[in-house]
């Protein structure tokens, strides 16, 4: 026994941690039930085979001494991570009940709570957590992301920059600091923090997308400079991940057209999708929806409706998407988000069908070479020396790509009084907010008197938000007095109502 944990500590100490995870093992099977053989197992189960891996050795650690507060805390806690909230409930319970004010418990109790959506209760429990551990980064990290997806991205910030301070090379902070140094109008910051998570994943495409997202709202980007930075996507995928599509007769069957989407819900994009569906000849086409949003509502109902068949992609791999659209042998397959959220730009890399296509709901080229055509007009893409800026060829259509139909009724429009003031007004995501828009927007409140502008985005329920933008008109003399901020919409309809 003692020459097998000899052996597991060297191998733990020359940084071979399946080998001690082997070691380790053997040790269990020969004094079965030891806290802390069962730990170190866990551990090295962890370094070597990933925590899904270790949570079983976690929960035998925590069985074996149910006193142990560490030990019940930490089986908690890797569950919660690892999304089996329910799992972990009684293990955190247990060491909340040995101590309150455990950090590791009261971590994965937040992460219970967020998984749960009872926001409030996530807050205060990773706040209690850094109370006992001020520099956690994980509980930092999760305020932040916290208020990331509130809109608040200026305490977002704050926090994952705090949490990267103590883990700097963890990549899910880097990459969240880039995205709300991307919505906050910085794309060239962001730019740098995707960078430093390429720097340690640089095979992660998902990354690269974030990356591309904020380089496409970048104006210190020619358009030649953004086609060449999403040109380097296509390295990610070898060719060797493509396969031959076999290309079936059609002349006796309707053309089989499949979609691939993560806004078959309420979303901007289904305001594209749904009229587009709708118009199809049924006659002519097979339509097949490739499903990568897991929630649903009315709007997904509506479209499920529309299409001849439902495919749920949202926990299937890229390979195992690609494989089921092969299976169902699409002609035509056509992506929607392009690098936005809920891309799926992977699956098209191999290759899943003989003809892919890109709908214009992404701003540039999705830059993989595997995608033959891009839809366009000659409003976006006026003329032939706009080719060299897509990777895709492009195709246009004779009159504007744009089928916008709302997703609820509209309200009546509301007429001012016609001496009353100009009032514009832009509901764009603040991202767009870069220091050459706002100057043209000053000059037009400049010219115009007693005009005055309303911007309405989630991030103006926050102060932080509102005085900096306010900021940037400032400096070009706009008074705050002539802007008006407008903050989060809690339906379609009141969103509609704010352009009242």
């Amino acid at each position: 026994m003692q020459d097998v944990l000899v052996a597991a500590a060297a191998a733990v100490k020359a940084g071979d941690f399946s080998a001690a995870a082997s070691a380790f093992r053997e040790a269990d099977a020969l004094a079965p039930n030891q806290p802390s053989i069962l730990g170190n197992l866990a551990a090295a189960v962890a370094r070597s085979e990933g925590i899904k891996e270790s949570i079983p050795w976690l929960i035998k650690r925590a069985n074996c001494d149910p006193r142990d507060v560490a030990a019940q805390a930490t089986a908690g806690l890797m569950l919660a991570h690892v999304g089996r909230t329910e799992d972990a409930e009684p293990y955190l319970n247990a060491a909340l009940a040995l101590d309150s004010g455990d950090a590791q418990a009261l971590e994965g109790a937040g992460l219970v709570a967020d998984a749960r959506g009872d926001i409030a209760t996530a807050r205060q429990l990773f706040a209690r957590a850094l109370d006992r551990e001020p520099s956690r980064p994980e509980a930092l990290f999760r305020l932040g992301l916290i208020a990331l997806r509130d809109g608040d991205c200026a305490n977002a910030l704050r926090n994952i920059e705090a949490a990267l301070r103590v883990a700097p090379r963890e990549t899910r902070y880097l990459v969240n600091a880039g995205t709300a140094l991307d919505m906050m109008a910085r794309p060239a910051a962001a730019r740098r923090r995707f960078d430093e998570a390429l720097g340690i994943d640089p095979g992660n495409a998902l990354i690269w997308s974030n990356k591309l997202m904020a380089a496409a709202y970048d104006p210190a980007l020619s358009a030649t400079a953004l086609a060449d930075l999403h040109r380097q996507y296509d390295q990610l995928f070898p060719v060797s991940l493509r396969r031959d599509a076999p290309r079936h007769s059609i002349a006796a069957r309707p053309i089989r057209i499949g979609y691939v989407s993560a806004d078959f819900r309420s979303h901007v994009g289904a305001s594209q999708l749904l009229a587009l569906i709708r118009a199809h000849d049924r006659t002519a086409f097979n339509i097949t929806c490739y499903v990568a949003n897991a929630a649903s509502d009315h709007v997904t109902a509506e479209l499920r409706g529309l299409v001849d068949h439902w495919r749920p992609i949202y926990d299937l791999n890229d390979d195992a998407a690609a494989a089921a659209i092969w299976a169902d042998g699409i002609d035509i397959l056509i992506d929607v988000a392009g690098h936005s959220d809920g891309s799926r730009l992977g699956i098209f890399a191999r290759t899943p069908a003989p003809v892919m296509v890109s709908l214009p709901g992404y701003i540039a080229t999705t830059g993989l070479s595997a995608i033959q055509y891009r839809i366009t007009d000659s409003i976006s893409d006026p003329t032939e020396a706009d080719q060299a800026h897509y990777v895709e060829r492009l195709v246009r259509l004779p009159e504007g790509h744009f089928c916008y139909e709302p997703l609820v009724t509209l309200p009546s429009v509301s007429v001012r009084p016609a001496d009353g003031p100009v009032v514009f007004g832009s509901f764009h995501n603040r991202r767009k907010y870069n220091d050459g828009v706002v100057e043209v927007w000053a000059g037009i409140l400049a010219r115009v008197p007693r005009s005055r502008l309303i911007l309405k985005d989630r991030q103006f329920d926050h102060q932080s938000a509102r005085e900096d933008v306010a900021g940037q008109f400032s400096v070009l003399g706009v008074e705050r007095s002539r802007l008006e901020f407008l903050g989060y919409a809690p339906s379609l309809d009141a969103h509609y109502r704010a352009y009242a």
